[in-house]
């Protein structure tokens, strides 16, 4: 019997301490399963093994999403059609019509 409880004592602290650990949670939803595991501790262990919340991906840990795929357009915006603009590499004026700059190249169209 004092094996059991021992055994009892360690698990529900690994629980406790998983859920402390998650930096994951907002701290509200933390504070409710750690009040739920100590209030009710045979249920509340239970309870949070059965509906623990998936981890959310760390910055950094995971694969990152791939990017959606572009529209068709080339650029959406076609008003460098109608009005000269300024580069914003050399602030050079970009004549109206024109997609680079003449003066260093850069471009606001999808290259290729």
């Amino acid at each position: 019997m004092f094996l059991l409880t021992i055994i009892w004592i360690m698990l529900w602290l690994f629980v406790l301490a998983g859920v402390l650990s998650r930096n994951d949670l907002e701290p509200v939803t933390k504070l409710t399963w750690v009040l739920v595991i100590i209030l009710v501790p045979v249920f509340g262990v239970i309870f949070y093994w059965i509906n623990v919340p998936a981890p959310k991906a760390q910055p950094g840990s995971a694969i990152p999403p791939k990017p959606e795929p572009l529209s068709g357009k080339v650029y959406e915006d076609e008003n460098y059609k109608k009005q000269p603009t300024v580069c914003i590499a050399c602030k050079t004026e970009i004549p109206a019509g024109a997609t680079a700059c003449p003066k260093c190249g850069w471009s606001y169209l999808k290259a290729g």
